[in-house]
């Protein structure tokens, strides 16, 4: 199932496949609260998103990350931490962000934001996605 064919209610008998127990890494949007995130859980990593109804933030639907996304997602997380810094972050045992912790000068964030590498973004939502979650961060 598309995120444009998701319905409520979130009930598992209605089809949807509850994932549970994410542990959120990092951030990807942020405003007033994560808007999309990278996570994992015992069966590897994920990437999810909030449902596509701004009053409903508490349910996000999930994709698991194959190892090429994986590997991508992390090269990207690990060029941002080196030149932005970690405020993206989560604690994995309380699950706080991890706010202003190692902000680098911002003449450094141009390596970053400026490398046509990490302009890129994978669209997730554009493939059937493996569950929802009620929001782990």
């Amino acid at each position: 199932m598309k995120i444009g064919e998701l319905r409520r209610p979130w009930h598992e008998d209605d089809g949807y496949v509850w994932i549970h127990e994410l542990t959120p890494l990092w951030h990807l949007g942020y405003y007033d609260g994560p808007l999309s995130m990278i996570c994992r859980n015992e069966k590897g990593e994920h990437f999810y998103v909030a449902t596509p109804f701004e009053s409903e933030r508490s349910t996000w639907c999930v994709w698991r990350l194959t190892e090429d996304e994986w590997a991508f997602e992390s090269r990207k997380h690990a060029a941002f931490v080196e030149h932005v810094g970690r405020h993206t972050d989560y604690d994995p045992e309380t699950f706080e962000r991890s706010v202003g912790l190692d902000l680098k000068p911002q003449p450094e964030w141009r390596k970053f934001y400026d490398n046509p590498e990490w302009k890129k973004r994978i669209s997730y939502e554009a493939r059937d996605f493996d569950g929802i979650c009620a929001r782990p961060a």
